[in-house]
C-alpha cells in the first residue's frame, strides 16, 4: 500500500502518544511508502481528521488506548469501513492489544508493527454505535466510568479495579429483559457484559472461547451473589482460565441481542466509555473490519 494515515492521541499513556510518533512513523515507513502523521487535539476530532484525509489515503493507522480506537471505527462506519485499520496501543487497559498479541511495551509493539498483515474481524452494533469488544452494564461498568485521571495516572488499570470492587460491594441487583437471538428472558443481576473478544477490563480470560472473528456476541451476567461461595469460586474461575465457565455467571451466545432495564433508567458502557442508554440492540457484524495485525508468523 501506498499512503498511510498515522493519527496519534498525544495524551494516551501519560504523553506516551507524543513520545512514540517518530518511532511509529519510522517503522510504518517500512510497510507504506508515505505516512501523514496527525495529533488528535480533543473529543470529536478523529471523525474529522479521517473525513478530511479519507480520499488521500489507503490505510488508517491510530496509537492511543481502546477508546482512540473505537473513535476510530466509529469514524470509518460512514465509509462503510472501506480502509484497514492499525492500532499501537498505549492506554490503560488495552484489551484489543492483547487480543492481538501486541505487547504492552512500546519497544516491543514497535518491533512487532514492522511487519504488518491483515485479517478480518468482527464489529458490534449497538444502536447506532459500533464496538470492537465489549458493551457493560449495571453500577460496576457505571462507577469504572467515573475513574477519575489522576488516579489512572499514579495506578494505572489498578484504578478502574479498586472502583470497581468498591460499587460492586455498594450495588443492588437490576432487573433486565435480555432477548438473545428471539428467546426471551427476565433476569435480576448486578452486571451484563456483551463481549467480542476473551479480554475485558484487562482481564483476558474472561470468556475463554470468545474469538474476535467468531462472528458471535458472548453474553455473561452474574446471578447469586449472596452465597458465601461466590468471591472464592469467581477467582479460582478466573485463576483457570474462563470466567464464563463459573456457576456464578450465566453464559449465553448470540447474533443480535436487546436489553431493556426494569427497575430505573440505565445506561451502557461502549468499549469503556459511556454508551446510549437503554433499551439498547446489540448486533454482531461478522468479518466487517480489515485489520492490521503483527505477522509474527516465522
Amino acid at each position: 500500500m501506498e499512503n498511510c494515515l498515522l493519527i496519534i492521541n498525544p495524551v494516551a499513556g501519560n504523553g506516551l502518544g507524543r513520545a512514540v510518533a517518530p518511532e511509529l512513523d519510522w517503522t510504518l515507513a517500512k510497510s507504506f511508502a508515505h505516512t501523514h502523521l496527525v495529533f488528535t487535539r480533543g473529543v470529536g476530532d478523529m471523525a474529522r481528521i479521517i473525513g478530511h484525509y479519507h480520499d488521500q489515503v489507503d490505510a488508517i493507522f491510530v496509537a492511543g488506548g481502546d477508546g482512540t480506537l473505537n473513535e476510530a471505527v466509529n469514524a470509518l462506519a460512514p465509509y462503510h469501513f472501506d480502509r484497514p485499520l492499525g492500532y499501537m496501543p498505549l492506554g490503560t487497559v488495552n484489551d484489543i492489544g492483547r487480543v492481538l498479541k501486541i505487547s504492552q511495551q512500546p519497544k516491543e509493539a514497535l518491533r512487532q508493527l514492522s511487519r504488518l498483515r491483515t485479517c478480518s474481524v468482527d464489529l458490534g452494533r449497538i444502536n447506532d454505535q459500533y464496538f470492537m469488544n465489549v458493551v457493560a452494564v449495571g453500577q460496576i461498568p457505571e462507577a469504572v466510568k467515573e475513574t477519575k485521571a489522576e488516579a489512572k495516572k499514579r495506578l494505572g488499570k489498578l484504578a478502574y479495579v479498586a472502583d470497581g470492587v468498591q460499587a460492586f460491594f455498594q450495588s443492588n441487583a437490576q432487573t433486565y429483559e435480555i432477548i438473545t437471538d428471539g428467546d426471551h428472558h427476565i433476569v435480576e443481576t448486578e452486571l451484563i457484559l456483551i463481549c467480542l473478544t476473551n479480554s475485558v477490563g484487562g482481564i483476558e480470560h474472561m470468556v475463554e472461547r470468545a474469538r474476535i472473528d467468531d462472528g458471535w456476541a458472548h453474553l455473561l451476567f452474574l446471578k447469586n451473589r449472596h452465597s458465601i461461595e461466590f468471591v472464592p469460586e469467581l477467582l479460582q474461575s478466573a485463576l483457570q482460565g474462563d470466567i464464563s465457565a463459573s456457576k456464578f455467571v450465566q453464559y449465553r451466545r448470540a447474533k443480535h441481542i436487546q436489553l431493556k432495564a426494569l427497575d430505573r433508567p440505565m445506561t451502557s458502557n461502549v468499549d469503556g466509555d459511556a454508551g446510549p442508554k437503554l433499551p439498547v440492540q446489540v448486533e454482531v457484524l461478522a468479518g466487517q473490519l480489515e485489520l492490521f495485525v503483527p505477522d509474527l508468523r516465522t
